[in-house]
């Protein structure tokens, strides 16, 4: 993808993303806050940790909490992917393409995950879930109730939609959809298990310590592959997307 840039009495320079490179940052970047959380968890746990002031400062890097530098980063990659998708569905319109709603609606769909890495709406739900369906076990975090439906909904809409994707592109789809479900809904409920399950406290805490930073790699790593997809997509289907700025 390529980004041209006009300046006055310049020559247009040009930002070029190698969707490879790229994908290759967010794995590091997404690797490296997952390590950096467990190892300061394990170390809180074990309580080798004696400076709060240390503390409050590591307390940002960890993968679980809101308002943290991988929760900014995983609110930002949600909403480059929203970006991309509306630029495929802008591409697809300006080319009159085919599914041009179906692209659009997924770029509402990231946008909306986006909204609720970075405020936590889902969690607002499981309180009134859990009454509901009188959930507990794997249904313990009962928001994961809806939302499994909803993927199964959106999944069922969107059969024909992967299918005309070409082979690869629907492959590189269903991994880093299943990567990322799989982490956000399926570790969720390994997790409401645990928590309902009659273990000790101390192996409680160590295995939802590994679960929680899986699930969060997971969920960044789909997020990273999707994109690479997009890109790779961009690219298959269209050349080289440039977006222009102009003095108008």
């Amino acid at each position: 993808m390529r980004t041209v840039v006009n300046k006055p009495d310049q020559q247009a320079s040009l930002l070029t993303v190698s969707p490879r490179k790229f994908f290759r940052v967010l794995v590091l970047i997404s690797v490296g806050f997952t390590v950096v959380s467990y190892s300061w968890r394990m170390l809180g746990i074990y309580g080798l940790v004696n400076s709060s002031k240390l503390a409050r400062v590591m307390t940002k890097f960890d993968v679980n909490l809101e308002n943290t530098f991988p929760s900014f980063y995983a609110t930002l990659i949600l909403l480059l992917s929203s970006f991309l998708l509306a630029c495929i569905a802008w591409a697809a319109s300006v080319q009159k393409g085919e599914y041009i709603l179906h692209w659009k609606w997924l770029s509402a769909i990231f946008l909306f995950l986006a909204t609720d890495e970075m405020l936590a709406l889902h969690d607002s739900l499981t309180d009134y879930m859990r009454r509901v369906f009188h959930a507990g076990g794997f249904l313990f975090y009962a928001w994961v109730i809806p939302y499994a439906f909803f993927v199964v909904f959106v999944g069922l809409m969107y059969i024909r939609f992967l299918a005309h994707l070409p082979v690869r592109i629907r492959h590189l789809f269903l991994l880093s959809g299943a990567l990322y479900v799989g982490g956000a809904l399926g570790l969720e409920m390994v997790v409401g298990f645990l928590m309902t399950s009659r273990i000790s406290m101390d192996s409680l805490i160590l295995l939802a310590a590994l679960e929680e930073h899986t699930e969060e790699l997971l969920e960044m790593l789909g997020i990273a592959l999707f994109i690479y997809t997009l890109l790779l997509y961009i690219r298959m289907k269209f050349g080289n997307l440039v977006v222009q700025l102009s003095d108008d």
